[in-house]
């Protein structure tokens, strides 16, 4: 599904998953031919390794990111629903970005990243690229009791990576969004209302 919303004149890209023919692989990236066009598409060691023969049709869930600064939209793939899950957990610690969190995904199955994050193995963690202690401690520190209780809601995820795309939309910074939805809590509801609960946290009231 591709949707394009327009706020104050700027673009926002949303692609829920790509599905069409794999026509290049190379480290870290993979591009999909699929409508006409061609996406170039970040993805884990893990991901590239099972995605499959160039040529044959292929299917990958996708997060769209914004790099304000450059001001142009990357795409990072996964092969399941519970790798992006886990992309987006990740992604929600400070400090963590895109290709961090690529990184983490590609050293080792997702049950034992859960694992390592849950039972505190630091010596694990520190192994991958772009993971330092302090990147760790706060790692297992933020993530450890969402995993434990299982609190890894795919549809509040989902929702909120739209949230966090129309507040960069407008302005704010993805540090700013991320701590306005994670005051948010994990109630269900309309994106624009979570939006809407978001906007009022960032201007204090």
């Amino acid at each position: 599904m591709l949707a394009i919303k327009r706020n104050k004149g700027k673009t926002l890209t949303m692609i829920s998953f790509l599905q069409g023919k794999l026509i290049e692989k190379s480290l870290g990236r993979v591009m999909i031919e699929a409508g006409g066009f061609g996406f170039e598409i970040f993805v884990s060691e893990e991901c590239q390794r099972k995605i499959g023969a160039i040529n044959k049709q292929v299917k990958l869930f996708t997060r769209v990111v914004f790099k304000q600064q450059e001001g142009v939209f990357e795409i990072f793939g996964f092969l399941t629903r519970e790798e992006k899950e886990m992309f987006l957990l990740l992604t929600s610690v400070d400090k963590v970005g895109p290709k961090t969190a690529l990184n983490v995904l590609g050293s080792a199955p997702i049950e034992k990243i859960k694992s390592a994050i849950e039972h505190g193995k630091t010596e694990f963690l520190n192994k991958v690229v772009g993971i330092g202690e302090k990147t760790t401690a706060r790692l297992i520190f933020e993530l450890q009791k969402k995993i434990k209780s299982g609190n890894l809601s795919a549809g509040i995820f989902d929702a909120d990576v739209e949230v966090e795309g129309v507040l960069v939309s407008l302005g704010y910074s993805g540090k700013e969004s991320k701590r306005a939805i994670s005051q948010l809590g994990n109630e269900s509801g309309k994106i624009s209302d979570r939006v809407a609960k978001a906007l009022k946290i960032l201007s204090g009231r």
